[in-house]
């Protein structure tokens, strides 16, 4: 097997060295330009979900302004409004391109896969990616030029709302309140996850805790040291904070770069060891990821009927803020507040090739917290 390994890698090395087209040169090409372009992809989604912050936040303060203000112009800012809309409408429009390239990727590597090759492949790879580029860098600028301009009406509203607001009532009962920016909805109530735990019943992880960005804090040090990414999404009087999908061991623990997050058949199903070899030869190959989710909220809640895909984890990634506002921060933290990790856990098998929840329990999610080496840093 050894030798068999060293003359595959070399037979690969002169296909490449000579030009020679083949299902496995494609392969590994169509790898590569994936995730090249999925890295673009990215760049534009962290510009766009900045602007979206702004636009939220520009929403709210038109309302609050036109409640507080006898003077305030709403007409001159529903314009605005739908300007604005416009904008990040073509925003998503052109985000389009990326998802049709993808799609087209997926079914090129369907017909490398079944020997199907027509056309140069190389060359439609090349224009693609100068297409990327040129998208991605015309869209960051279009995104940062609006921002910009959001910025500065959010600027100008929350120095009409201050002013309005420092000794006014509405209604002449409630009182002025200052503005929250709220991040994205999470699905509620939650879909069932594979495994979850209550963390307060610790009463040493958040025992300090006063307000929402005390609580975020704590977590994000502990994703942060174990290099997870994450986004922000707003529930009932709480918010939730969820992971990357990412490849694990079966015993729980993360994999190692580069492995982490390549979710194609070869890195899943790879074979390390020899127990990992006798797995597979007696059981077949399989492979696992996971999302973990902390539920922060006061609400006693329970679980959706539907089930959750591992698609649908990875398309809610994408909706979620990079971070959370410093007005929704401020929300105090009491002693109702409850935190919660849910494990969702899929497992996909060489044989059907499809990701599925793996029953509960495989694993306990305080495992999953401990082999992932977040509870360490909780504590």
């Amino acid at each position: 097997m050894y030798y068999k390994n060293i003359i595959m890698r070399r037979l690969y090395l002169i296909l490449i060295f000579l030009n020679i087209s083949s299902p496995l040169v494609y392969s590994q090409t169509m790898m590569g330009a994936k995730k090249y372009i999925s890295q673009i992809e990215e760049k534009i989604r962290t510009s766009k979900d900045q602007i979206m912050l702004e636009y939220r936040l520009f929403q709210d303060r038109i309302q609050w302004a036109s409640e507080i203000s006898d003077s305030f112009n709403i007409d001159k800012y529903v314009n605005k409004n739908g300007g604005f809309k416009n904008n990040i409408d073509k925003i998503n429009i052109e985000l389009e391109y990326f998802n049709n390239l993808h799609q087209e990727y997926e079914n090129l590597e369907y017909s490398i896969g079944v020997g199907k090759i027509e056309g140069d492949i190389k060359s439609k790879i090349q224009n693609d990616i100068f297409v990327a580029e040129s998208k991605s860098e015309n869209l960051i600028k279009y995104i940062k030029l609006n921002t910009e301009n959001l910025e500065i009406e959010n600027k100008i509203l929350y120095e009409l709302i201050n002013k309005n607001t420092k000794y006014e009532y509405i209604n002449k009962n409630t009182k002025a309140k200052p503005i929250i920016l709220m991040p994205p909805p999470f699905p509620w109530p939650p879909p069932p996850a594979s495994a979850e735990i209550n963390l307060t019943e610790d009463h040493t992880y958040f025992a300090n805790c006063k307000k929402f960005g005390d609580v975020s804090s704590i977590i994000d040090n502990a994703l942060g040291a174990n290099d997870y990414e994450k986004r922000y999404f707003s529930i009932p009087n709480g918010f939730a904070i969820t992971t990357k999908l990412e490849v694990i061991n079966e015993d729980g623990s993360s994999k190692n770069q580069p492995d982490r997050y390549d979710f194609s058949m070869n890195s899943l199903l790879k074979i390390i060891d020899i127990r990992d070899y006798l797995n597979a030869l007696f059981f077949g190959k399989s492979g696992y990821y996971r999302s973990i989710v902390f539920i922060i909220t006061d609400q006693p809640f329970g679980s959706s009927a539907n089930k959750v895909s591992e698609t649908e984890i990875k398309e809610l990634m994408s909706k979620g803020d990079y971070f959370l506002s410093n007005e929704f921060k401020n929300n105090p933290f009491t002693i109702n507040h409850q935190v919660i990790a849910l494990i969702y856990e899929f497992q996909i098998k060489e044989s059907d090739k499809l990701a599925l929840l793996s029953p509960p329990i495989r694993l306990t999610a305080r495992t999953h917290l401990t082999k992932s080496n977040i509870i360490s840093i909780l504590k």
